[in-house]
């Protein structure tokens, strides 16, 4: 299982969850990573995915 924010949420941040919003952030984490030629795929994903 995975840690959960008052024992709801199993997001690191979220829009629209007005009862949580003391215990998360909304601003996204950005990473920028070189691509070359030696990348075939990229792949974006949430934990929904793995599940």
């Amino acid at each position: 299982d995975v840690p959960r924010v008052n024992g709801q949420l199993a997001v690191a941040r979220a829009f629209g969850d007005q009862n949580l919003k003391a215990h998360l952030s909304s601003e996204p984490d950005v990473k920028h990573i070189s691509l070359d030629q030696g990348i075939e795929f990229v792949v974006l994903a949430s934990d929904g995915l793995w599940k």
